[in-house]
């Protein structure tokens, strides 16, 4: 009886243990997980059409991309103007701006699905920091201009809102 119980018990084990992780030797890449044997993109991720898991702040991005008619709105002044927005080339979650405030191009990085930040950056003998959001079929972009110490043309911080429409 000793001999039965022990050869059910070896052959329980041994059909456990072939059941094993069928993730174990299974390599994914960035932003995937191993589930029952496929790699599968992470929440907030999907597949591109090379089949490499992305932030879904990608496909995001599009709404922002085009020719926009802008109304600004400045400390002292307000313009109107174009401004044309595309996908940064080799950075997945960035925008280029070109011509914020009609002379500046500068990149922003997407936050969520509606929101982009324009972090601090340097333009000639200015620094731009600031934020967007998309509603609807509008953008709204707040900034902040600040003429560099030494630097020709005056100096101090222009503080401006703008609204985008297409």
């Amino acid at each position: 009886m000793k001999k039965i119980i022990l050869f059910f018990t070896l052959s329980l084990g041994l059909t456990l243990s072939s059941c094993g992780d069928t993730c174990k030797d299974i390599m994914c890449g960035d932003n995937t997980i191993c589930e029952e044997g496929v790699c599968n993109c992470l929440p907030d991720f999907e597949k591109n059409n090379k089949g490499i898991c992305v932030s879904t702040l990608v496909s995001d991005r599009d709404k922002f991309v085009g020719n926009w008619n802008v109304t600004e709105n400045c400390s002292f002044f307000g313009d109107t103007f174009n401004s044309f927005i595309t996908k940064h080339l080799s950075i997945d979650d960035q925008l280029i701006i070109s011509n914020l405030s009609e002379r500046y191009t500068v990149y922003a990085i997407m936050i969520s699905s509606s929101e982009f930040e324009i972090p601090f950056q340097i333009s000639g003998n200015t620094s731009i920091i600031g934020s967007g959001s998309y509603v609807g079929s509008t953008m709204i972009v707040d900034y902040t201009i600040e003429a560099l110490p030494g630097s020709s043309g005056g100096s101090g911080s222009i503080s401006c809102n703008a609204t985008y429409t297409k």
